[in-house]
């Protein structure tokens, strides 16, 4: 497909079919009865004439998406009769090419083996997006187109301007997807096609649909301040290369908050290391027992005796060892029955390494500190405090969290980048286009009060969120 030019003739034509239609207007009202003839007094009470919304020369919309409903009936039985083991290898090999990690000659490899799969079992794109998952929409490739016409009549020829150019490249700029331009023959209509991520493919057409419309909207509001035949086509080109510069100045700030999310990550993941570091370390340092607590043995009440009864109590021993009796048993220190209250391991030095479970013997530990009522390891003082968050105002979690700068790492915003530029080639190349560059632009003499008041303008222009914040303009009640 040829990308044509065009010069800023069609820019002069515009301006004055609007003032005929405007006269025009005027006087049919003037012979459908009106009160009083444009410009006259008119009587109290009567209502004025409305004056009529500027209409635009040319128009555009979107004529096709990459979302619109297949033909699921066809699919579904085509997509039967396909082999799994194939279509799975597909579906997979579907993910592998477009997946962040994935590096740029993986994808390339992987989609392309994904193509040969999917014209051996006689399916298309079509066939896999009726019946994909949730999770494959998101990297599905596709296109989307949006069509501009003239809203005069079908015999005024519709080219591709210079300040397309920039709101197209803005658009791509914003949703990282492709764009060719196609011309009929007749010259009727113009066709603009962004390809790459369907999705993205989508938000794009819609974007670049709304700037178009309301740049030309724009340039006829503002007719009365833009001068010759230059002023016009200048304050459109103002307005579509601030929405571009806009638009690349915000994918830089993405990817340096990436590269500073990424480093506050870094940070955070090596002081939580080293905090776990000093923590085991403070742990092996502690005895597990406290050379200081010893057993508590309790005092037995004493017993104050007087001489006398000393004296009567030895003569009392003494008589008893003259009798019979059996002395009182000796316990040996290898008895049975011999309760060890001494503290320490349960194994010597002389018993087998090998035959010691670490890991049994740890849980033993563990078990035998827990009946214990005092805590027999000392508090350990705090290795690491963590830094307490800085209090956030409302209205700026509300921005961050409407960003669309979810990236993690610069890397992972870079491979994404090009895992979208990669997808949108191999789509390309699956539809077999070819597209040629065109010639090139003529030098034309700009306006600069034009111009700079169309790059004004432009800052109110939001692609990503398609709104327009044009109270200003919209309180103005005369242009001319």
């Amino acid at each position: 497909m040829t990308r044509y030019d065009t010069d800023s003739d069609s820019d002069s034509e515009g301006s004055q079919s609007f003032s005929e239609e405007e006269s025009t207007s005027d006087e049919e009202y003037t012979e459908k009865g009106g009160h009083q003839q444009i410009g006259s007094k008119r009587k109290h009470g009567t209502n004025p004439r409305q004056k009529k919304t500027p209409q635009q020369n040319y128009i555009a919309h979107v004529t096709a998406t990459a979302n619109d409903a297949a033909n699921a009936s066809g699919s579904a039985s085509r997509v039967e009769q396909a082999d799994s083991n194939i279509l799975a290898k597909i579906r997979k090999a579907m993910q592998l090419a477009t997946h962040s990690g994935t590096g740029e000659a993986e994808a390339k490899a992987a989609m392309r083996m994904a193509i040969k799969m999917m014209q051996s079992q006689n399916l298309t794109q079509a066939d896999l997006i009726a019946n994909e998952t949730a999770e494959e929409r998101l990297t599905r490739a596709g296109q989307s187109t949006v069509t501009i016409t003239s809203t005069r009549n079908k015999t005024v020829q519709v080219k591709c301007q210079r300040w397309h150019n920039d709101a197209v490249e803005a658009a791509c700029e914003a949703f990282d997807v492709q764009v060719y331009s196609e011309s009929s023959e007749d010259r009727d209509f113009v066709t603009w096609v962004f390809y790459g991520l369907a999705d993205n493919t989508v938000a794009a057409a819609l974007s670049f649909e709304m700037l178009h419309n309301q740049i030309e909207i724009w340039s006829i509001e503002r007719k009365g301040e833009l001068k010759g035949r230059s002023g016009p086509n200048s304050y459109r080109i103002g307005v579509a290369r601030r929405v571009l510069k806009d638009a690349e100045e915000e994918n830089r700030k993405a990817l340096k908050k990436a590269e500073e999310e990424e480093k506050r990550r870094i940070e955070e993941e090596a002081e939580a290391a080293e905090a776990a570091r000093a923590a085991e370390l403070a742990r092996l340092n502690t005895p597990a027992v406290a050379d200081s607590i010893s057993p508590k043995v309790e005092e037995e009440p004493k017993v104050s005796l007087a001489v006398d009864d000393i004296s009567d109590k030895a003569q009392a021993d003494s008589s008893d060892d003259d009798d019979d009796s059996a002395p009182p048993p000796v316990y040996e220190e290898n008895d049975a029955d011999m309760v060890d209250y001494k503290l320490g391991a349960d194994f010597t030095a002389q018993d087998d390494v090998a035959d010691i479970d670490l890991d049994a013997l740890e849980r033993e530990v563990k078990g035998r500190s827990k009946p214990l009522n005092a805590p027999l390891r000392p508090k350990q003082p705090t290795a690491y405090t963590a830094k307490p968050e800085p209090e956030v105002p409302t209205t700026k979690r509300e921005e961050d969290a409407g960003s669309s700068t979810h990236w993690t790492s610069a890397l992972q915003l870079r491979g994404f980048r090009d895992n979208a530029k990669s997808i949108a080639e191999n789509y390309l190349k699956e539809t077999g286009l070819k597209v040629y560059k065109g010639s090139k632009w003529r030098p034309i003499q700009y306006d600069t009060a034009a111009f700079n008041k169309g790059w004004k303008d432009g800052q109110k222009v939001d692609l990503k969120r398609r709104r327009i914040e044009d109270k200003k303009v919209v309180k103005r009640k005369k242009f001319c």
